[in-house]
């Protein structure tokens, strides 16, 4: 009956001991069951740091790409903001030159309708002056003035190529007064008769002819517009004064007489 007593005894501490023992391997069981959720979780959470990390990162590459364009176009807005300014006071000035221009080009047309009445009133003048002035070389200036009048009405020719010719002829006729020259030409007599003379310009102060033989000199009297014949002492002098002008020989002084028809008198130069 003892020994029933104490298997009686034993059957609750085997229970408990069983009962510890399953509760341990229970709990070690959900224990594993826990850190591996837990490992997963971790693991799981740095996956998606490192996904957002990555986010960050590229969002922040866009921020600092966005950050430099922003930078470079605000220094290009700076640099087409100084090109326009440029732009635009070269505009302003090219307007002011346009305008400037355009009052020119008013005047030039204005002056294009005054020129050819000017240019026909000069030539007129010139044509009057050669007709009043001694009448050495008389065909050439007489035949310049009809081909600058020709040369006037020629509408393929610029005004400005009229104006230089014109302006050039009177040059020449200046340059006359201040050169001698010696020149045979044919003289027309009173009587219709023509005969070759050798004439000798000096400057407007004096204008003579010899005769080729020598033997005859005359002197032109501009205010009575008439050849007068000369005393022969005067041919010596009129034919060394032929060969300077033709220079045929060194220019030296020269003894011509000279017209003094408003002093009533003759007078050596």
């Amino acid at each position: 009956m003892q020994q029933d007593r104490t298997i009686t005894y034993l059957q609750p501490v085997y229970f408990l001991m069983f009962s510890l023992l399953f509760f341990s391997l229970t709990v070690s069981a959900q224990s594993v069951t826990s850190l591996d959720d837990v490992k997963r979780v971790v693991t799981d959470g740095l996956a998606e740091g490192s996904e957002t990390q990555q986010k960050i990162d590229d969002i922040d590459d866009r921020r600092a790409k966005l950050a430099n364009q922003y930078r470079a176009t605000l220094k290009q807005n700076a640099s087409l903001k100084k090109y326009n300014d440029m732009l635009r006071q070269t505009i302003e000035s090219q307007k002011a030159s346009i305008n400037d221009l355009k009052q020119q080009i008013d005047r030039v047309s204005n002056l294009e309708r005054e020129i050819l009445p000017l240019m026909s009133e000069m030539l007129d003048t010139l044509e009057n002056f050669i007709a009043l002035d001694m009448p050495f070389l008389e065909k050439e200036r007489k035949d310049r003035v009809q081909n600058l009048k020709a040369l006037l009405a020629d509408g393929d020719i610029s005004n400005s190529e009229k104006y230089r010719r014109i302006l050039e002829a009177y040059q020449i006729e200046n340059d006359y007064g201040r050169t001698v020259e010696a020149y045979e030409s044919i003289l027309a007599g009173d009587d219709g008769t023509e005969k070759t003379v050798t004439f000798l310009k000096i400057g407007r102060i004096a204008f003579l002819y010899q005769t080729l033989d020598m033997t005859e000199s005359y002197i032109w009297l501009q205010n009575r517009r008439v050849w007068t014949r000369l005393d022969s002492s005067y041919n010596s002098g009129i034919s060394q004064g032929i060969r300077m002008a033709k220079e045929l020989i060194p220019s030296d002084l020269m003894f011509v007489p000279i017209d003094t028809s408003n002093l009533n008198s003759t007078a050596e130069s």
